[in-house]
């Protein structure tokens, strides 16, 4: 609920008819992200809560082979330049507190992952879990 609230409040108080250009190339950038992300994960093995799907499988295809969490990276793509194109304290807060609810359930997910998939381990060495370079 922690993100869905901060996302929408992030949504809902954005002056959408008032984005710089920038902005609207990281909101795309981040919608064809979520995609490739969808795409590469399969109905089936998609979950909204950060638990695997019982019988689900490892991917590493598609954004997965670079980074382990592409839906989060997405999420940041599209709040934190809304919040910085209409800055205020109080948007920064809750991109602050939505950052730090994904950081939570990251951590929680790949606990999870790391004892429901075997290879998990040595496909953490491989890639990145945000921001390829970065995190």
């Amino acid at each position: 609920m922690i993100q869905f609230g901060c996302l929408g409040f992030i949504l809902v108080t954005s002056r959408w008819n008032q984005l710089p250009l920038i902005v609207i190339l990281f909101l795309f950038a981040a919608g064809v992200l979520a995609l490739l992300a969808v795409a590469a994960m399969k109905i089936g093995n998609f979950n909204i809560v950060p638990a695997p799907v019982p019988g689900g499988k490892l991917v590493t295809r598609g954004p997965y082979r670079l980074i382990r969490h592409p839906m989060y990276s997405s999420i940041l793509l599209t709040c934190i330049p809304l919040v910085i194109a209409d800055f205020s304290l109080l948007r920064l807060a809750f991109l602050f507190l939505l950052a730090a609810d994904l950081v939570v359930k990251l951590y929680y997910e790949e606990r999870l992952l790391k004892i429901q998939f075997p290879g998990y381990a040595e496909y953490c060495k491989k890639s990145w879990r945000i921001f390829p370079r970065v995190w």
